[in-house]
């Protein structure tokens, strides 16, 4: 069943109308590229703590309370999940994901909130919306997946936007097909 937390979200960012645009201006939209594998653990663990290689500590050192990040999955070409960030980057040497390999060490660290999860069998293939995305313009179609291969990205806001309305969509129409379901 697809997890959908998007509504808690919006009241508070609603009833926070007064500086709510300025707000909205300096959030940042990461994308994340992980595999299958690591994506379950973390949706296991509720999607608690993400980490990031120390290699990428310019980049993340930007990473701010309530920017939100998306989660692509490399091997099968495909977006899964949304969420929050609920903390500033903080450093942790305890293995994650169960791997004490150097490269999967990931120290830096950020706590998150879910806000959409697909199923498995629901994930958006990003070979569908890859051509429309801002992020991508200047490669050429057939060369997108090049694109994801570092696992951390800065996106537009249209494009996680884009991305998110997606998955709201397919969950928006799981939910009425079980609903629909039940009254049957």
């Amino acid at each position: 069943m697809a997890k959908f937390y998007c509504s808690c979200d919006i009241i508070c960012q609603r009833m926070n109308t007064k500086n709510n645009k300025s707000n909205n201006r300096n959030l940042k939209y990461w994308m994340v590229v992980e595999t299958l594998e690591n994506f379950r653990i973390l949706k296991d663990s509720d999607f608690e703590v993400f980490g990031f290689q120390d290699r990428f500590d310019q980049m993340t050192q930007s990473i701010r309370e309530n920017d939100r990040i998306l989660f692509y999955l490399s091997g099968i070409k495909s977006w899964a999940a949304t969420a929050t960030i609920k903390s500033e980057i903080f450093h942790d040497e305890s293995p994650l994901y169960g791997s004490e390999s150097e490269g999967e060490l990931r120290p830096n660290r950020i706590k998150l909130q879910p806000r959409m999860i697909l199923k498995d069998d629901e994930f958006i293939d990003a070979s569908a919306i890859a051509p429309r995305l801002d992020y991508l313009k200047f490669w050429y179609p057939e060369d997108w997946p090049l694109a994801f291969i570092e696992l951390v990205h800065l996106l537009p806001s249209r494009d996680f936007r884009l991305i998110e309305s997606e998955m709201k969509r397919i969950i928006i129409k799981d939910s009425s097909r079980r609903n629909s379901s039940k009254e049957s």
